[in-house]
């Protein structure tokens, strides 16, 4: 590092960046393929911007920022990391940063926290990804600061900034280190190719030079390339919709279940079976399966996206904990093991459980609810095993069964619940963070089977669904006794309970006496649902749902304006996620708009 007060002339600079980036780019490139990274995209590309290219952008850049110079410039090298289908995104952006935070031998990239990290989400791609970026950013960079902004020309990219690991000493200035600046982009290949032609036939140097004409084309062709933009951002969701046909597994089992949610109790859980004598080995076999099983979580991308590579993980921690669980009770027989034995074969078994259920897959769903029913029978009166089995039960359709068990889960949790409260004294068939998990969890997860219900065709009749969706608002109340609920699962419970509101009074009779009283909470319901969530835009597509039909219902004439919304972003923006839903969704709204009414809850 030098400290001179002089930076040599921008000409010296600029070449001197071109050249080190060139020496540089062939060793980023290939730490890549070797980190696995290349290997989830249909292509990559990588350039050095020449010294004439950075000569010119700096002196664009000194049009709105005076004080730029050569080493504010962030995309000195440049790598395009394309996906052939927009679901890879994910994967690809989890690899790189879980690459750019690894402890590789000989890393390329120097080890802090990404500059830059900026989703672009333009008109379609990622719309529903931002939270799911941040997330897998602050999982491995905890201070990582991830920006998402609408792109002008409406195409949607994942920017990711990061630093060379070699000090380059002619730039480093003013007691300030200077690492070369990587730029790592990441598209579909659908993006990818419209935004060649957009720059090939439609440029326009957005800092300043010749904004808003482009160069040297005729007056349309700024139409022609929206309208390809559309065609493509089709083709994007289109592709994708055809993946996700071929490959179930990416697809929720239960059309708008939510991501299945562990109980956070690792500390508690650990200190108990070092007091049962559980070995330090076992425990930390215990350990490194739970770990993956996180990650696992991770790669989920919390509710949509990321299956595929989840699915596998999540199927590694589930054999890890079957192995554990067998060990400890060959053949899956609790007779004659002592207790420190049985309470671990308890945890792995209900960890194995919750791996496959979580997978979406209905092989997998299947196995876990044989998983849960084996251990209901061995342990029955530990009420969160009967909540699991009742929720797997949901997943495959038995929504009597599913409904019975969770049912009973609730009573148990409850009576044990008010005694430990009493005497201060928790055990294990219900430890403290079981029971403060299911007093939100299982009445969420009854209201919701029971909803279900009044949803299956035939042999449901209007006052039976209007009893169901009665019933599924009082129980989903019980969600508010839950301590410390956080934001999202606020939401969530608000939307469901204006759900089930603006069902029970759409089904039920005019003269039922319940009518005034839930009639009189849907106003209050929705202005809260859309004060918490920061109004429409931020609604996710079956919240925004929600509200259509509480407007709908109300009479209210946002209602076509939401519904045209609703429409708009069901077919355009994340029709593939689930299209069944999502098409479902659209046609209830378009049938409103058409006819003024809605036909079903």
């Amino acid at each position: 590092m030098v400290n001179d007060q002089k930076l040599p002339d921008d000409q010296i600079l600029a070449l001197v960046l071109e050249s080190e980036g060139d020496r540089a780019l062939g060793s980023i490139v290939d730490f890549m393929r070797r980190n696995g990274l290349t290997s989830g995209c249909y292509a990559y590309k990588s350039r050095v911007k020449s010294k004439e290219d950075l000569l010119s952008k700096k002196q664009r850049k000194l049009e709105k920022k005076p004080q730029y110079t050569i080493r504010d410039i962030t995309d000195v090298i440049g790598i395009r990391l394309v996906t052939l289908f927009k679901g890879d995104m994910l994967k690809v952006f989890a690899n790189l940063v879980d690459m750019l935070s690894g402890t590789a031998d000989e890393p390329v990239f120097a080890k802090q926290v990404p500059e830059e990290i900026i989703v672009y989400k333009g008109d379609s791609a990622l719309e529903e990804f931002s939270n799911e970026i941040k997330s897998i950013a602050k999982a491995h960079f905890k201070s990582a600061n991830v920006k998402v902004e609408n792109s002008v020309e409406g195409y949607s990219s994942i920017h990711v900034i990061c630093r060379h690991v070699r000090c380059i000493k002619e730039l480093s200035f003013d007691g300030k280190s200077y690492h070369l600046p990587v730029e790592i982009q990441i598209r579909t290949v659908f993006e990818d190719a419209w935004g060649e032609i957009d720059h090939k036939y439609g440029y326009v140097v957005r800092e300043g030079k010749d904004a808003g004409t482009p160069i040297n084309n005729s007056h349309h062709i700024k139409s022609h390339l929206k309208v390809l933009k559309d065609f493509t951002d089709a083709c994007m969701e289109y592709a994708e919709c055809i993946r996700k046909e071929a490959l179930p597994e990416l697809l929720d089992l239960t059309a708008g279940a939510s991501k299945t949610i562990s109980v956070e109790s690792d500390a508690d859980v650990l200190e108990r079976f070092r007091v049962l004598g559980l070995g330090e080995g076992f425990i930390s076999r215990y350990v490194e399966a739970r770990s993956i099983r996180d990650k696992a979580s991770e790669e989920s991308g919390a509710i949509h996206d990321g299956r595929i590579t989840a699915v596998t993980t999540y199927l590694k921690a589930a054999d890890l904990f079957a192995t554990l669980a067998h060990e400890l009770a060959p053949g899956d027989s609790l007779v004659g093991i002592k207790d420190g034995n049985r309470l671990a074969y308890y945890y792995c078994a209900m960890n194995e459980g919750i791996c496959l259920m979580s997978t979406n897959n209905p092989d997998y769903v299947n196995a876990a609810v044989e998983r849960y029913q084996s251990i209901e029978n061995n342990f029955k009166n530990y009420p969160l095993a009967k909540m699991r089995l009742g929720q797997a039960l949901g997943k495959i359709g038995q929504l009597e069964e599913s409904i019975e068990k969770l049912r009973a889960a609730g009573s148990m949790f409850r009576k044990q619940g008010e005694r430990s409260l009493s005497s201060g004294q928790w055990n294990d068939s219900l430890p403290r963070a079981d029971y403060e998990h299911m007093l939100y969890t299982q009445p969420k997860l009854l209201g919701f089977a029971l909803w279900k219900k009044s949803q299956k065709s035939g042999g449901v009749t209007r006052q039976e669904k209007a009893e169901l969706n009665y019933e599924a608002y009082e129980t989903t109340l019980r969600c508010l006794e839950a301590k410390e609920i956080d934001h999202k699962k606020l939401l969530d419970i608000k939307n469901n309970l204006l759900y089930y509101c603006v069902g029970f009074v759409f089904y039920c009779s005019d003269d039922d006496v319940r009518v005034s009283r839930v009639s009189s909470e849907i106003p209050n319901l929705l202005d809260a649902l859309l004060a918490e969530s920061g109004g429409v835009d931020q609604l996710s597509i079956e919240d925004l749902d929600t509200v259509f039909r509480a407007y709908a219902f109300l009479k209210d004439e946002r209602a076509k304006a939401v519904a045209t919304i609703l429409i708009q972003r069901c077919l355009r923006k994340d029709a593939a996620l689930i299209s069944s839903l999502r098409m479902s969704i659209a046609e209830v709204a378009q049938e409103f708009l058409d006819k003024g009414t809605i036909v079903a809850m």
